[in-house]
């Protein structure tokens, strides 16, 4: 088991996404601290660090921007993909 590193850059405020989180989560159990977070069970530690927040400029609307690296160890890749499959589904933006 490898350890993998994911970086995304996601259209949020930190307020938002610790309010989405706990579903994300699911039955993982975290910690939060600040713009940390942290999960340690069986072997398996994943870390979650939150840029500061910062601002994109599109055109006359003023977008947040949270940059989030996601560092797991101990996780099968299988695993890895199973949790992107619920984190994507509670942090998926409608537009229309």
């Amino acid at each position: 088991m490898a350890d993998t590193h994911v970086r995304r850059e996601m259209s949020i405020t930190h307020d938002d996404f610790l309010r989405t989180l706990p579903g994300a989560m699911g039955d993982i159990p975290h910690t939060v601290s600040g713009s940390r977070i942290t999960s340690e069970e069986d072997g398996k530690r994943l870390e979650i660090n939150l840029s500061p927040e910062g601002e994109r400029d599109a055109g006359s609307l003023e977008l947040p921007v949270t940059f989030v690296d996601m560092d797991f160890s101990g996780f099968s890749e299988q695993q890895v993909n199973e949790f992107f499959v619920r984190f994507d589904h509670y942090y998926q933006r409608g537009g229309g």
